[in-house]
């Protein structure tokens, strides 16, 4: 398997997978936990390392009868595992290191199938090699063999025929199996190109050609500045406004010039423009009562995001101080009125910013306190269902301009062993005493300066007292 397949794997897996620490029933009733792990066994469950609610390390017969409760809950196992009613529900929990160990575990053992039906994809390029992954994942290693088609396809190396085979899976799946198309039509231009093939490309589709004739460069356009959004000031809310998110067929809304800073600096952190359905200054949406009349209260158009996108962006909002609510991916009243997780086109996100609080309606301030109690800010009292992200604030955001040094470096572990934790806080890796960390932006969180990996890992530096961090390399005893 390519470097570059290996590094990009998890964040890919995550993506459609999702991260559970908790066991639920896939739609065909089988126990799984983690990012997909199949447990569907006693025996499963218990080579895994669950804890209690007080951290304690469960028994055997504690996590069988856990396994049992779950596997008898056929009535929940058309919901995603990362429906609130699995969490919730739940007696035991995995700690997250352990779940991140599991997939780098089992990994090289998916794809060891994969080489055993096909040994010539060692040799194919890194889209190809990232598609047929994610395939064994969901699939099983073995799955050429079940696939005869794909399977001989893959061995003659026929990418574009590959891709055409998987094309025909679609709509199931329409995301998941729409990148692994474009991953096999890269690397079938990869192939006809003579291009790097330990390149991953992802979503980027190579097109280099050599023209007959070369063409004469045509001129870069003139940089048109954006234009400056006209602030006004409310007498009654007394704060700066502006209209935001106005783009993409959607009207914008308007929100606090603050709320808006917000809103620029986590649509850069999650790649994507955000527009909004609605603001600040209206009460037109009989649903959302008089949220909307006051400021700092809007709803946030998804735009085909994914619900593992839409989880991401609200995982980011909850960082920065502003309470997201996913609305219509749960049985609340913007869901499809049909099947389970199928929706109507409803989806969206609804916000209040607690940053600025005292701007808006007395209705939205009791949505914020309504999901500080774990409800979901709609009448009736529901649970939350979106991430169990920890609520920020702007002032101490990890994506407040304020707070980061853009640029990239590397840096070496000064003393002792030093812990990494995600943007969370939760532990995700540790660095040895003289190990260098490459990073890609400095970051003050948690009271401290962290260097940030391009995985996101946050080491801490250090302080007058303690350096944690040197830049120099450091002597480690033989």
């Amino acid at each position: 398997m390519r470097a570059s397949v290996a590094e990009a794997w998890p964040a890919v897996c995550r993506l459609y997978e999702g991260v559970t620490t908790w066991l639920y029933l896939d739609t065909k009733g089988k126990v799984t936990t983690g990012v997909g792990f199949l447990v569907d066994t006693v025996a499963g469950a218990q080579a895994l390392p669950w804890l209690t609610s007080s951290n304690r390390a469960a028994t055997k017969a504690e996590i069988e009868t856990e396994w049992r409760r779950v596997k008898a809950l056929v009535k929940w196992q058309h919901l995603n595992g990362l429906n609130a009613v699995w969490r919730d529900s739940a007696k035991l929990h995995l700690d997250l290191a352990t779940v991140d160990r599991l997939l780098d575990e089992m990994t090289p053992g998916y794809w060891t199938g994969v080489v055993k039906s096909a040994p010539n994809v060692e040799q194919a390029p890194a889209d190809a090699q990232l598609a047929l992954l994610d395939l064994s994942w969901q699939n099983g290693g073995a799955f050429l063999n079940g696939w005869p088609d794909t399977r001989a396809a893959v061995r003659a190396a026929d990418w574009a025929d590959v891709a055409r085979v998987i094309a025909t899976f679609l709509p199931a799946k329409a995301d998941r199996t729409a990148r692994r198309v474009r991953l096999f039509r890269n690397a079938a231009t990869v192939v006809r190109l003579g291009l790097d093939r330990d390149v991953l490309w992802d979503a980027t589709t190579p097109t280099l050609t050599t023209p007959a004739t070369p063409e004469p460069p045509v001129p870069a356009p003139t940089p048109q500045e954006p234009p400056v959004p006209t602030v006004k000031h409310s007498e009654t809310w007394d704060v700066d406004y502006v209209l935001y998110g106005k783009g993409g067929g959607h009207s914008g809304g308007y929100v606090p010039v603050s709320t808006a800073a917000i809103l620029d600096a986590v649509a850069k952190e999650t790649g994507r423009p955000i527009y909004l359905s609605q603001g600040g200054l209206s009460g037109s949406v009989k649903a959302s009562a008089k949220t909307h009349l006051g400021l700092g209260t809007f709803d946030i158009a998804l735009d085909g995001r994914t619900k593992a996108q839409v989880w991401l962006l609200v995982s980011a909002l909850l960082r920065c101080g502003i309470v997201a609510f996913p609305r219509g991916f749960t049985w609340d009243s913007f869901a499809g009125k049909t099947l389970g997780n199928l929706h109507d086109g409803n989806e969206h996100v609804h916000a209040v910013d607690a940053n600025t609080l005292s701007s808006s309606h007395e209705q939205a301030r009791d949505q914020v306190a309504e999901w500080k109690r774990g409800g979901d800010g709609l009448l009736g009292s529901a649970r939350y269902t979106g991430p169990s992200t920890p609520l920020g604030s702007w002032k101490e955001s990890p994506y407040n301009p304020a707070n980061v040094v853009e640029g990239r470096g590397s840096m070496y572990v000064a003393s002792g062993q030093l812990l990494g934790l995600d943007v969370d806080r939760v532990q995700r890796e540790d660095k040895d005493r003289g190990e260098r960390i490459y990073y890609r932006k400095i970051v003050t969180r948690w009271g401290r300066r962290n260097i940030v990996t391009v995985k996101g890992t946050y080491f801490a530096i250090g302080d007058a007292s303690q350096q944690y961090l040197s830049e120099t390399p450091v002597e480690v005893a033989a």
